[in-house]
């Protein structure tokens, strides 16, 4: 479920990329930026479903 988010706003990124050019780095910070989002995310709702 996570990959399948991550390829999603993988793909978002490149599709914005035709309009305004987006470095490699800038395209990881973002995608390990909404992984750690979803990380925590999770172990929130973890502590939270407990």
């Amino acid at each position: 479920m996570i990959i399948t988010n991550h390829l999603l706003i993988y793909n978002t990124i490149k599709k914005m990329e035709k309009k305004m050019p987006i470095s490699d780095n800038q395209v990881i910070l973002i995608l390990l930026g909404a992984f750690i989002t979803g990380i925590l995310a999770l172990r929130l709702g973890n502590e939270l479903y407990q």
